[in-house]
């Protein structure tokens, strides 16, 4: 005969474990919620603003990785809401760039490279997940072209086996007449920003046949849409990037800038920067600025270790 009390432990046991089914299924409802929304799965950040791109593709990230359990950490249903949560969670804290002068994210300026990578981190450790790092796409001096767009390729394509689609800073530039002239009296010509922009990268392609690019394939919140283009470096018409840049007690930007060279250029038709109102007869291109990514050897025991940036430039061994 079997006791009341043999029963009633069984009885509890079945019950925890339909919760925990339940639980699972609830999060993972979630994730197909998220999936029926827009075309091809892409949070647009015109709900969220005019400069609401980073936290728009860190919600693209994890909508990319299917990571139900981060997803339901953020409060709301849709993805609009879970952005706006992000923003709310992390986004006051005082700028590591601008310091007293801004906060991670505002709706005038958007989110810097090491704010954006501070408060995916503080997300990640607060949920004991694993961090993620962050360089500029840069080559080192010492750096063989092809060398450098491997290691780029190797780095992008190890976060998404990682579980982090990486999230990548891009800034577009045109070269304009100055206000004035040079020494000469001659007209002088510059180059100005036109726009910069972050985007969540979902999956790469095999290096080209002669080794100097490979497509990305990637989601864009300004047009809402999963979109691709080709990562290149430009080697006979050289330009200057603005790579790195400080800033002063007055909270003014001081960049610095490189060539061209040590840089990668993305080719993307479909991302709609600032370069469309640019005159037929200026040169134009898009560069590849900062990289957030994970480390795919990475564990959830660094998380305490996780607020520094790593070092552009790459080991020479």
């Amino acid at each position: 005969m079997v006791s009341r009390h043999s029963a009633f432990n069984r009885l509890a046991s079945s019950v925890f474990t339909s919760l925990r089914v339940f639980a699972s299924l609830l999060a993972l409802c979630a994730v197909l919620t998220l999936d029926a929304s827009v075309e091809a799965q892409v949070l647009s950040q015109w709900s969220i603003g005019e400069k609401g791109c980073g936290p728009c593709a860190v919600i693209n990230s994890l909508i990319g990785t299917r990571d139900a359990e981060l997803l339901e950490a953020l409060e709301g249903r849709r993805a609009v809401d879970k952005a706006r949560s992000f923003i709310r969670e992390y986004g006051d804290a005082e700028s590591i760039k601008y310091r007293e002068h801004r906060k991670c994210f505002s709706r005038d300026h958007g989110t810097a490279d090491l704010d954006l990578q501070h408060m995916i981190n503080t997300f990640l450790r607060e949920n004991e997940d694993v961090p993620v790092q962050g360089m500029h796409v840069q080559r080192a001096d010492w750096e063989r072209t092809h060398r450098y767009i491997r290691r780029i390729h190797a780095i992008l394509d190890g976060s998404v086996t990682a579980k982090f689609h990486p999230i990548v800073s891009v800034r577009a530039l045109a070269a304009e007449k100055a206000d004035e002239p040079d020494e000469n009296g001659d007209e002088k010509f510059v180059w100005n920003g036109k726009g910069a922009h972050w985007i969540t990268v979902n999956s790469v392609g095999e290096m080209s046949q002669d080794g100097l690019g490979f497509v990305m394939n990637f989601s864009d919140s300004i047009s809402g849409r999963k979109l691709s283009g080709y990562i290149h470096v430009e080697r006979h018409r050289a330009a200057v990037v603005p790579m790195t840049f400080t800033v002063n007690d007055e909270g003014k930007e001081e960049w610095d800038w490189v060539s061209s060279k040590q840089c990668l250029m993305i080719n993307a038709p479909g991302m709609p920067l600032g370069t469309a109102q640019a005159k037929w007869q200026q040169r134009t291109f898009t560069v590849l600025r900062y990289l957030i990514y994970r480390d795919p050897e990475a564990k959830p025991a660094d998380r305490d270790a996780i607020e520094v940036t790593r070092s552009a430039q790459p080991s020479q061994g």
